[in-house]
């Protein structure tokens, strides 16, 4: 047992580890009992005693007096205090960890303590007057505090001080913004709240229509960390446009050491973000057809469907396609319907044109793919684009001519042995990729024999326009029974083939001129008569004949009483070459002929 004694003066006296008797004396002094089982007084004087750890006495004696008890020292089993405040005002302080003054059985203890002072306390003088119906004994587990003539109380929680009397709940509402496709808010709701007695529990009291609150503390011992996670339901909220507002609101009860509560509304307003316009159906294919014979333009036309989750968005369509690469053709397109108030059933209607004239380059079945993107914008960043192909099939278109050398002319004899002419044929194919082939026919009247042949000598292909060179050929020895201006025709059909189906036809008609050919003489060309044979003419005949290639000219100039070279007789020549020669046969230039004598006559056919 260690004894201290204060001075008259103002004293810190401090026990030591054994138990100890601190008699403090005069003055304001402050006493520490420390471990062990002490008896602490005060003496006169506003005196501080702690009894600290163990069984301990206090009495404060004169003057207002502060005993001061902390719960955790004294958590031993069997620890039995007794705190006696003694004459004048004095004030029990109680020390809690925070998990202490939540305790429900110190919250009853506590407010049963401030009724005890109420009804021992005298009105007039403040005091609580000496003997055992003042006592209030407070039991902490298994250690207990008798307390004695004390009438104010104190509380200090970890060091924070409280009003022990009950106060009521103040919860205010909270304000919270987040945005309807975002990562949800955290809303720390005690932070504007009043709960002078400390939060025992945090609780949420009706759930948000439109989202999810979670309660999340991460301090399970300090309220001050603890707060609602917000979450909104996405799906809820996604009809709002850009900068729209919408509102969800959820209730949270705060319950402080003593059982009070108070409700309170947390309101979160979520901004809408935009939502991008959603193709729901699409026609992105068109197709057109050349024409054979082209005329106007040649159009197709496709429907795209459209969505939109916010409602309120009013979509732009882009009037006009635009071409991805070299096209012939425009797109257009017009929005049908809109998605505005409903989100759904938006529609658009593009359409295609080209001029008929302009793909008729396309050989048959040739295509060409003309592409072009379009958009729907909802005006707040959200634009969606599609890319339109459209096929254009070519037809055959045939080839046509141009000019052409369609006569000819050769003429018997101007050469040998063949005579020949040729010329050349232009024609045209708008189909550019065609290529052409070429086939003569002779005509069936044909006589000579005479051969046309002909074949591309400039390709159309690639430039439209091509050239077709054809010659012509006979043997001249063909051409021989042709009289003097005589003349014959040939004609051949030169067909010019585009190879798909495309045909066109041209006449070539070659005439053949003859020239005079000299006839041939032969046949019985002379005879003989014999003086005195007969009487009173002497006669002989025979036959010519004549060889002539120009026919029609084998024939002779008829004659008739010709007389002869020499004049002694005449002669007759019939047109089919019979001849007959007469002579008086009593002229002296044939009587005075000897014998064995001649002379001669003739004529010319």
């Amino acid at each position: 047992m260690t004894a201290i004694t204060g001075s008259n003066g103002n004293d810190l006296l401090t026990g030591t580890a054994g138990n100890d008797t601190i008699n403090s004396g005069n003055g304001d002094d402050t006493v520490n009992g420390g471990a062990g089982s002490d008896s602490l007084n005060g003496g006169a004087g506003d005196d501080t005693l702690d009894g600290g750890s163990g069984s301990d006495q206090l009495n404060g004696g004169s003057g207002n007096d502060t005993l001061i008890y902390n719960v955790s020292e004294n958590a031993a089993v069997g620890t039995k205090d007794v705190y006696t405040g003694g004459a004048g005002v004095d004030t029990l302080l109680l020390q809690f960890t925070r998990a202490q003054w939540l305790d429900s059985a110190t919250q009853t203890q506590i407010a049963a303590y401030l009724a005890h002072l109420a009804a021992v306390t005298n009105a007039r003088t403040g005091e609580v007057s000496n003997g055992s119906a003042s006592d209030f004994v407070f039991s902490f587990g298994s250690s207990t505090l008798t307390v004695q003539m004390t009438e104010a109380l104190r509380i200090l929680v970890d060091g924070i001080e409280l009003n022990p009397a009950n106060e009521a709940v103040r919860a205010l509402g909270d304000a919270a913004v987040t945005t309807e496709d975002g990562p949800g808010v955290q809303i720390h709701v005690l932070q504007n709240d009043l709960v002078p007695d400390l939060v025992r529990s945090l609780t949420l009291a009706s759930a948000p229509a439109h989202g999810t609150a979670t309660l999340v503390q991460p301090a399970m011992g300090d309220p001050s960390t603890w707060y609602f996670q917000y979450q909104p339901h996405a799906a809820d909220f996604q009809y709002l446009a850009a900068g729209e507002t919408a509102t969800d609101t959820f209730n949270y009860q705060v319950t402080d050491a003593d059982g009070g509560t108070g409700l309170a509304t947390a309101t979160i307003t979520i901004t809408g973000t935009n939502d991008g316009p959603v193709i729901t159906a699409q026609d992105l294919v068109g197709a057109v057809s050349e024409q054979i014979a082209p005329s106007g333009t040649l159009s197709d036309s496709g429907v795209i469907g459209f969505s939109d989750l916010d409602l309120s968005d009013v979509h732009l369509v882009s009037a006009t396609g635009t071409p991805v690469g070299s096209v012939l053709g425009s797109l257009t397109a017009v929005k049908n319907v809109d998605t505005t108030g409903t989100g759904t059933g938006g529609q658009l209607t593009w359409t295609y044109t080209v001029d008929a004239s302009a793909v008729e380059y396309l050989a048959a079945g040739q295509t060409r793919v003309e592409s072009f993107t379009i958009t729907v914008n909802d005006q707040h960043g959200g634009i969606v684009t599609r890319q339109i192909d459209v096929t254009i099939t070519g037809t055959n278109d045939a080839p046509t001519i141009g000019t052409a050398d369609a006569a000819a002319a050769v003429t018997e004899d101007a050469a040998t042995p063949t005579l020949s002419d040729s010329g050349t044929i232009t024609f045209d194919d708008v189909d550019l990729s065609d290529a052409h082939s070429v086939s003569v026919a002779a005509g069936s009247g044909n006589t000579l024999g005479g051969v046309l042949t002909a074949g591309v000598s400039d390709a159309a292909t690639g430039a439209g326009d091509g050239t077709v060179s054809w010659n012509y050929s006979v043997a001249n020895a063909a051409t021989q029974y042709l009289a003097q201006g005589q003349t014959v025709t040939e004609t051949f059909t030169v067909t010019i083939n585009d190879g798909h189906g495309g045909t066109v036809n041209q006449q070539i008609t070659v005439t053949v001129t003859g020239t005079n050919d000299v006839p041939v003489i032969g046949g019985v060309a002379s005879g003989a008569v014999t003086e005195d044979a007969s009487t009173p003419n002497l006669s002989t005949s025979g036959a010519l004949t004549i060889a002539d290639v120009d026919q029609g000219q084998s024939s002779f100039a008829a004659q008739a009483g010709t007389a002869g070279s020499h004049g002694y007789g005449s002669f007759t020549l019939a047109a089919n070459g019979s001849w007959t020669y007469t002579a008086n046969n009593g002229q002296a230039a044939i009587q005075q002929l000897g014998a064995g004598q001649t002379i001669s006559d003739s004529f010319t056919a």
